[in-house]
């Protein structure tokens, strides 16, 4: 489920002041991870968060990244740098799935980044059986510079790909134009990929999320950051798809994946609808 959703964030004051995002506050428990399969430790529905302010300007002074493993890892853990010429050779774990299950292999490639660094966080389990959240914060990000990252664990080296964002621009030197994606009400997939079981008057029956996520995959390249007013996922209708079954996770997880490469490349902020805070 999206991590995004427990707890306060805001844009910094040169976007828009006061933008109440929920975010979670959450505490580590160690445990160990051994008895866990690779894949179930692997990374995935990364998304950014701007964290931090500048106490003059109320600028962002920094990143927060997000995730989700199936399992719990020993540490959460962000590695993180200016992106530059700089090439390193790097190691990741990739997550496969077939018939037989999930399984992982890994491979090595290379990453442009300038002077690697490690910042740590924290996990934590909102519903037993349902996986751990992860959440790292990036601090003092110099603004306006574009930073290479990757999510995971380094003692079981299970590690995301690497993405790259760019850091909140200073409000006293700007670079224009500056774009916001900004909209609400988007479900998860449409009726032909999840299909109604049980009828529902109250719910039309051709809706689809489809167009619209084609349309910011078009776009991308012309916003900076994203801002969701409210009913992510459609997740409170969960029991028309599968009646009998609770689905709300299943669905936050299948949307979330869905955004990862918007949501993993620039800050994805969140305001509370009637049908998110229905669930809660």
């Amino acid at each position: 489920m999206w991590t995004a959703f427990r707890g306060a964030f805001s844009f910094p004051s040169s976007l828009l002041v006061g933008l109440a995002v929920l975010f979670s506050s959450v505490g580590f428990s160690t445990c160990s991870s051994s008895s866990s399969s690779s894949s179930n430790l692997l990374p995935e529905q990364l998304h950014l968060a701007f964290s931090g302010r500048d106490s003059s300007t109320g600028d962002s002074t920094g990143m927060t990244a997000m995730w989700y493993t199936e399992s719990l890892t020993p540490s959460s853990m962000c590695q993180f740098g200016r992106t530059s010429s700089s090439i390193i050779s790097i190691t990741k774990t990739n997550k496969q799935s077939g018939s037989g299950g999930s399984s992982s292999s890994s491979s090595s490639s290379d990453v442009n980044v300038d002077n690697l660094r490690t910042a740590n966080g924290t996990a934590s389990q909102y519903l037993s059986g349902y996986g751990y959240h992860h959440k790292v914060t990036l601090n003092n990000l110099p603004p306006g510079t574009r930073i290479t990252y990757r999510c995971g664990c380094g003692m079981t080296q299970t590690w995301s790909e690497y993405y790259q964002f760019t850091s909140a621009q200073s409000s006293t030197s700007p670079t224009y134009p500056f774009g916001i994606a900004l909209y609400g009400d988007m479900g998860y997939l449409g009726q032909k990929e999840r299909p109604f079981v049980l009828p529902f008057s109250g719910l039309p029956h051709n809706w689809t999320a489809v167009p619209t996520r084609n349309r910011l995959e078009a776009l991308k390249a012309t916003y900076d950051t994203v801002w969701h007013l409210g009913d992510i996922g459609y997740a409170d209708d969960a029991f028309v798809h599968t009646p009998g079954k609770f689905a709300y996770e299943s669905v936050y997880n299948g949307f979330v994946n869905w955004m990862q490469n918007l949501s993993a490349t620039r800050p994805y902020m969140v305001s509370v609808g009637n049908r998110t805070s229905n669930i809660f």
